[in-house]
């Protein structure tokens, strides 16, 4: 909790550029590299999402990747969202789209945290309640080619026993 609180307290309004979105404040650092509008992309992706799943988000707040160990967070006590944001690249550029493609994943990931109530720490049930949130919001949202190439490759690779570790080698197999 000391640790959140520093946090918090290491955040000034001067740095951020504020707005809503969909009844949830964002407040977006005004250090991001970026060559996108990072308001429009937000409102893109927060469009598949339920209203009632956005209900009690206190916060959004877009930072530097540099200023969060991980991609993004959830803090419940104060229902606020970290996300990192990583785009310095042109809109039309392949890294931009796997770059967003990443960024909103996390996005719904961490929203999938906030709809489920998770409490703090890294359990691996709450992870998979949030991947699985993340993963059934990609299938709405904006046509992502990517996350209907990711989802193929991942449903593959888990019905490849050998990939995943079940089973030996081809050569254990068949001996």
């Amino acid at each position: 909790m000391a640790r959140i609180l520093d946090s918090i307290g290491s955040f000034k309004l001067k740095d951020f550029i504020r707005y809503d979105v969909r009844g949830v404040k964002i407040f977006e650092h005004k250090r991001l590299v970026t060559r996108q509008n990072v308001k429009q992309r937000l409102e893109q992706w927060l469009k598949p999402v339920p209203s009632a799943d956005l209900d009690q988000l206190e916060r959004i707040y877009v930072l530097p990747k540099s200023d969060l160990e991980a991609l993004g967070s959830y803090k419940p006590v104060l229902f606020c969202i970290n996300l990192a944001w990583d785009n310095p690249s042109p809109r039309w550029s392949p890294m931009s789209w796997m770059n967003n493609f990443i960024i909103e994943s996390t996005l719904y990931h961490e929203i999938g945290h906030h709809v489920h109530r998770h409490t703090f720490g890294q359990d691996p049930e709450q992870e998979a309640d949030a991947e699985n949130y993340a993963d059934r919001i990609m299938a709405y949202s904006s046509s992502h080619f990517l996350f209907r190439v990711a989802r193929v490759l991942k449903r593959a690779l888990m019905r490849n026993p050998v990939r995943r570790g079940k089973i030996g080698s081809a050569t254990e197999r068949h001996e």
